[in-house]
């Protein structure tokens, strides 16, 4: 199966101190990652504020807010459930990709690999 677009889904709760480090790795990706949807879980820290600059300058961030934490496995299946990409990478607020073609690497390898 080959993968021609790829998912991302970060959840934020209260992240703001790491968030930009990690928004920037996934925006430094190219094809085949094609959304980024910031899933911010009630964040009271200025996350938004990180979130919103990303949003603001790459298209291919989307934001969901709720306004009340619902937790990081309700987060994650909104995320999920909201993906249109054929592969999901999820990303936590506190990670990021080190290599600007990891994205692709890593889709490359699940085409190659099925199973």
């Amino acid at each position: 199966m080959a993968y021609a677009s790829v998912s991302a889904i970060v959840p934020v709760h209260d992240g703001a101190d790491t968030l930009a480090r990690c928004l920037g790795s996934l925006q430094a990706q190219g094809a085949p990652l094609e959304e980024i949807l910031l899933l911010d879980d009630g964040s009271t820290d200025g996350s938004q504020e990180v979130l919103r600059r990303f949003i603001d300058a790459d298209p291919r961030f989307r934001l969901i807010e709720h306004a009340t934490n619902q937790g990081i496995a309700r987060t994650l299946n909104e995320g999920i459930s909201r993906t249109t990409g054929d592969a999901v990478l999820l990303l936590h607020q506190d990670c990021e990709l080190q290599d600007p073609d990891w994205v692709a690497r890593a889709a490359s390898f699940l085409a190659t690999h099925p199973k």
